[in-house]
């Protein structure tokens, strides 16, 4: 995951506190961040995206969610991008955990949501070879490829 500095973290932060993206306050798996509510329209070409800008640990992070995520699943989808930029862990290794605190009563219509954002991501990320390393490419392939044997 790609370390951004401090003014670029406090930059995005303080774009999304002025245009009035609602920010939600979430506790999952005995951690509680903040992410905020992100228009589509910012990244037409990724569906239902979602992002996070970290750095060093003393930097803070941010942390948004596509509005078009079903709001039942924007708490995981926002705790994915959350945990692996403060725990330092990869896609893969995050998504396992993130499954682990899934209630069971999404678990079904997740794991289609997330297969098919991890397909959309892989082609994303694949027409963008300068914004994503292709050890990064293969992680998304293999969260995909580890959603669909769940399904």
């Amino acid at each position: 995951m790609k370390k951004f500095a401090k003014e670029q973290i406090e930059m995005v932060k303080n774009h999304c506190v002025n245009a009035n993206y609602p920010v939600v306050t979430s506790c999952i798996g005995g951690r509680t961040f903040r992410y905020y509510i992100l228009p589509q329209s910012l990244n037409p070409g990724l569906p239902s995206f979602a992002m996070c800008l970290s750095g060093d640990p003393q930097d803070g992070y941010v942390v948004g969610v596509a509005d078009t995520v079903n709001p039942e699943f924007r708490d995981f989808w926002a705790f994915h991008e959350y945990f692996e930029a403060t725990e330092g862990r990869t896609c893969q290794d995050t998504l396992r955990v993130e499954l682990d605190v899934l209630p069971n009563n999404l678990r079904s219509d997740y794991l289609a949501a997330r297969k098919t954002f991890f397909n959309n991501l892989v082609t994303f990320a694949t027409e963008r070879p300068n914004e994503y390393s292709s050890v990064e490419i293969a992680g998304f392939r293999e969260s995909a490829s580890h959603l669909e044997k769940l399904l």
